[in-house]
């Protein structure tokens, strides 16, 4: 839905991030990724591409149940190009979702084979019980029963590897681990801001919006209500997130309420 009439939107939709590969449109962005410059290749499943820190949380999946099976984790499908997603939407109608918006474009989402693919095996139950200890969980509407079973797809929401450095640092003052610590460790929560974010800005203080003037890692609107958290509010990225989480509990609750509010509108504002 669209704000009321007249009313401000405080944290607009995004329609440009600047990455490796310069400006680009959002609403699209990660659904037309460049493999090779942004995503890594899954290294036992070759042509089969994630996003960066997905690849290394799998691969820390994969020895552990490797030592458990003896094998690989099977993989049929990982991230889709946004042609992908047309062609699985032809081939499969309502069992994939709508162009644009798959997690499968955005490098986040896996379907696995090697058992996996049936629930109640032996490395079904394996995964039920290890995979979220890596960020990745079966979502609700893939479970038994649910409005689309799907024991194969599986979605990454997020992980940090024991002793590893976070996407942009490793010390306590950094965005990143402040939101963590900031959630109370809340991983599901975390995962869904951390989605937000990366659609809003990619976790970079710096973003501005070219149309709008929304700006940093919540992308505020006006860009100055950030002072309110602090007067490094320009480039601390700490000081952007305090403001951001409070904005989302005031006006959504929770960080998968506000995520799951961002998806629905086109383009992506929240």
């Amino acid at each position: 839905m669209a704000p009321p009439r007249g009313a401000a939107r405080t944290c607009a939709p995004q329609q440009q991030l600047r990455g490796r590969s310069g400006t680009r449109p959002l609403g699209r962005t990660l659904q037309r990724i460049h493999p090779e410059e942004e995503l890594t290749e899954i290294p036992w499943r070759p042509g089969k591409y994630l996003r960066s820190d997905a690849v290394a949380s799998l691969i820390a999946l994969n020895e552990e149940f490797k030592a458990e099976f003896g094998y690989n984790l099977g993989i049929s499908d990982a991230y889709r190009d946004f042609a992908g997603q047309v062609e699985a939407k032809q081939k499969y109608g309502k069992g994939a979702d709508t162009p644009g918006k798959s997690n499968h474009g955005w490098a986040l989402a896996v379907d696995f084979g090697t058992g996996i693919a049936s629930f109640g095996t032996p490395q079904y139950r394996w995964m039920k019980e290890h995979a979220a200890d890596f960020g990745w969980r079966h979502p609700a509407w893939a479970e038994p029963g649910a409005r689309l079973p799907e024991p194969w797809h599986w979605e990454f929401w997020g992980w940090a590897a024991p002793g590893a450095d976070l996407a942009v640092g490793g010390a306590p003052s950094d965005a990143k681990e402040f939101a963590r610590k900031a959630l109370g460790g809340d991983s599901l929560q975390y995962g869904c801001l951390e989605r937000l974010w990366t659609g809003e800005s990619n976790w970079n203080p710096l973003a501005k919006n070219p149309s709008s003037g929304a700006y940093g890692i919540p992308q505020a609107l006006p860009a100055e209500k950030l002072a309110t958290a602090g007067a490094d509010w320009l480039t601390n990225g700490v000081t952007q997130v305090k403001w951001g989480l409070t904005y989302i509990k005031d006006r959504y609750g929770t960080p998968c309420d506000a995520w799951s509010f961002w998806q629905s509108n086109n383009p992506h504002w929240y």
